[in-house]
């Protein structure tokens, strides 16, 4: 009868063992300290035996081993073997199943408050050698993040965003979106298909009807063609290089310094081609060496407030182009307090 009382209280410690990890665990470390430093009491009391680290995580592994296998080893006296295993087989599942995903009751909590100054005790007669063997197992290194690509990080933002106790802003999760968005962006997410653009002849005379039909176009920045050709480039012309009194033609106003890149390049790339040729406006060409269309530095800019986030490649470079023109800098600000 004493072996099975023991073996019984001995069982129920494992189990006291099983709630305090859950209880001191809870919540990160670096989390419980910040709680302590704005004196929340629970953190404040149960922290200084977390800090202890993988020292106190091996004591509490201990204490369960030794409470389970005393418990093991004393119901082996008086029962059959069946009944061990099955004790075992509900232990394990206690250890792996249940405490991993049990919820956090205040029960937890009150005792977690209980045991820190025995706990504590042991702890500092048993330092030593606690933490030599911790130092000898690698197993409380740091856990994986989970995470390796940025789509990862983007399920954790959504994630974050969603947790019911998260403190970061909805501002700041929008805009490490939109910084993850930006960093896979692309030239044809951003770019004017070759088509839709306005352009220029370099013998075309400067004249009112002209400047009329360049101010209609709503470009800032126009490709000068040579004469008589649809594929040669030869300048660039800017809406402000040219006014009411200026005269001759396109060739007297045009830059010659002419900048192509990959569709497929980053926009980070392409801002900066922007910045290293001070160009407005760059022409995009596929893998053939072929006009595809242009970019302008406004829609390049625009790719840091309003990134495209490409779902797959049939999406239409015209309607995204669309999207993204449609919002300035007012707007972005206000689809960033959105987020």
């Amino acid at each position: 009868m004493t072996d099975f009382i023991i073996a019984v209280i001995c069982l129920v410690l494992a189990l006291v063992v099983l709630m305090l990890r859950k209880a001191y665990f809870s919540v990160p470390i670096f989390e419980l300290k910040r709680r302590a430093a704005a004196n929340d009491v629970y953190a404040k009391r149960i922290y200084p035996l977390v800090a202890y680290g993988s020292a106190f995580r091996l004591l509490l592994w201990l204490l369960l081993a030794v409470f389970t296998a005393a418990s093991l080893v004393l119901f082996a006296r008086i029962a059959p073997v069946w009944f061990g295993i099955i004790l075992v087989a509900i232990l394990l599942w206690l250890v792996f199943s249940w405490l991993p995903n049990a919820g956090f009751s205040k029960f937890n909590r009150d005792l977690a408050r209980l045991t820190v100054a025995p706990l504590e005790l042991v702890l500092r007669w048993t330092y030593p050698v606690i933490n030599y063997l911790a130092k000898l197992d690698h197993y409380y290194r740091d856990e994986h993040t989970g995470i390796y690509e940025n789509d990862d990080l983007h399920r954790m933002l959504l994630r974050q965003e969603a947790q019911a106790d998260n403190r970061i802003s909805a501002r700041q999760i929008g805009r490490l979106k939109r910084i993850l968005a930006f960093e896979s962006a692309k030239v044809s997410d951003y770019l004017t298909d070759w088509d839709d653009v306005f352009k220029l002849s370099s013998e075309d005379n400067i004249g009112p009807k002209l400047l009329d039909e360049l101010h209609r176009s709503r470009q800032a920045s126009f490709p000068v063609m040579k004469a008589g050709s649809t594929k040669t480039i030869v300048g660039i012309l800017n809406k402000d290089d040219v006014g009411l009194k200026s005269e001759g033609k396109i060739v007297d106003h045009m830059h010659t310094m002419i900048r192509r890149i990959n569709k497929n390049e980053t926009i980070e790339s392409a801002l900066a081609m922007f910045a290293l040729s001070g160009l407005p406006l760059i022409i995009v060409v596929n893998r053939e060496e072929e006009i595809v269309g242009v970019l302008t530095l406004k829609d390049a800019l625009g790719s840091l407030l309003t990134p495209v986030v490409r779902h797959n490649d049939d999406d239409t470079t015209a309607a995204k182009r669309q999207a993204v023109n449609r919002l300035d800098l007012q707007s972005g600000e206000d689809n960033e307090s959105t987020q």
